[in-house]
C-alpha cells in the first residue's frame, strides 16, 4: 500500500528523487513514465535553481548515467523487495514492525541512488554561485511554504478533512471504495496525528542555517567533510530537528503504521484482488524495464 508520512524539511534533491522514483513506480503506466525518469529530474531542479551552461551539461549527462546506472542496478531490487511485500500481504495479518521493515529496506535503497550520486551533487553544489544559492534557499523556503499552507491556513477541523480526504483518495487507486469501518480508521487517523506543518516550517529555517554554513564553510573543508555534510543534509534531515519535534514525528509515524496494518486486516477479498492486480502490474512493469537493458548489452 501507499506509505505516506508528514513531510519534513530537506534538500530538494531528496524530494525530487523520492517523489520521481514514487511517481513512477506507483504509476498505472510505469513502462511509459520510466525511460522520462531523467527529463523530469531535470525538469524538477530546474525549479529550484537556474544553471548557466556548464552546470546544465553536466547535470544532464550526471542524470542520464544516474538513470542508467538506476535501471541496471536498481530494479532487480525493487522487483524483489516487491515480492516479498506481495509475500506478507497475502498473509492475514501484516505488522507495524513488517511494514516499518519494509520502510527501512526502500531507504535502504534511496540511500544507495544518493551515495551513487553524490560525488557529481558534490561537483555541482561546489560550482554553485553565491547568487544561484540564494535562489536556491529562497526556492527552499517558497516549496515549504506551498506544502504547509494548506494545513497552516485551514482551522483543526479543516485540516482533519483534507488530511482524510487525501488519504481516501490514493487508497481508492489502490483497493478501490472504503468500507464504512476502513473510513472510521482514515478518521481516526486523521484526528490523532500530531500537527506538524508549523514545527516542519520552524525546522526547515534551521536546516537552512545549517545548509548555509557548509556553502560558507564549502572552500576550507576537505572534499570528505563536504560529502559527508551534504549526506547528512540530504538523507538525515530530521536527526537537526530538536528531540522533542522527533518525537512528535515519530508518533506520527507509528500511527501511520499502525492504520495500514489496521486496513490489511479489514481488506474485502475484492479489495485484496484489486490490491494484488496493482502490485502485480508493477513487478511485470519492472521486470519488463530490466530485460530492456539486458537487450541493449
Amino acid at each position: 500500500m501507499l506509505l505516506r508520512f508528514p513531510r519534513s524539511p530537506g534538500l530538494p534533491l531528496k524530494a525530487v528523487l523520492i517523489g520521481c522514483l514514487s511517481m513512477f513506480l506507483l504509476s498505472c503506466s510505469l513502462r511509459v513514465t520510466y525511460p522520462f525518469m531523467d527529463w523530469w529530474l531535470g525538469w524538477r531542479i530546474d525549479d529550484f535553481v537556474t544553471l548557466d551552461k556548464q552546470q546544465d551539461r553536466q547535470l544532464n549527462s550526471t542524470l542520464d548515467q544516474f538513470h542508467l546506472w538506476h535501471q541496471h542496478t536498481q530494479l532487480p531490487l525493487y522487483a524483489q523487495e516487491l515480492q516479498a511485500f506481495k509475500s506478507q500481504l497475502q498473509q492475514p495479518v501484516i505488522t507495524p514492525e513488517q511494514l516499518r521493515a519494509f520502510g527501512e529496506e526502500a531507504h535502504a535503497h534511496w540511500l544507495a541512488s544518493l551515495d551513487y550520486a553524490l560525488p557529481e551533487i558534490h561537483s555541482l553544489f561546489m560550482s554553485l554561485s553565491e547568487s544561484q544559492w540564494q535562489e536556491f534557499t529562497q526556492a527552499m523556503i517558497e516549496h515549504t511554504k506551498e506544502e504547509t499552507e494548506p494545513y497552516i491556513e485551514r482551522s483543526p477541523e479543516e485540516r482533519f478533512e483534507l488530511r482524510q480526504e487525501r488519504l481516501e483518495e490514493a487508497m481508492d487507486d489502490w483497493i478501490g471504495r472504503q468500507t464504512d469501518t476502513q473510513k472510521d480508521l482514515i478518521e481516526a487517523w486523521s484526528r490523532d496525528l500530531n500537527y506538524l506543518s508549523e514545527i516542519s516550517r520552524k525546522e526547515q529555517q534551521r536546516w537552512i542555517e545549517a545548509a548555509n554554513r557548509l556553502f560558507q564553510q564549502r572552500r576550507s573543508l576537505s572534499e570528505q567533510e563536504v560529502k559527508a555534510q551534504l549526506r547528512q543534509l540530504i538523507a538525515e534531515e530530521t536527526a537537526l530537528w530538536t528531540p522533542e519535534h522527533q518525537l512528535l514525528l515519530e508518533e506520527n509515524r507509528q500511527r501511520s503504521l499502525q492504520l495500514f496494518s489496521d486496513l490489511h486486516a479489514s481488506l474485502t477479498e475484492k479489495q485484496k484482488r484489486r490490491l494484488f492486480k496493482r502490485v502485480t502490474n508493477i513487478e511485470d512493469d519492472l521486470d519488463y524495464l530490466y530485460q530492456k537493458t539486458l537487450v541493449k548489452k
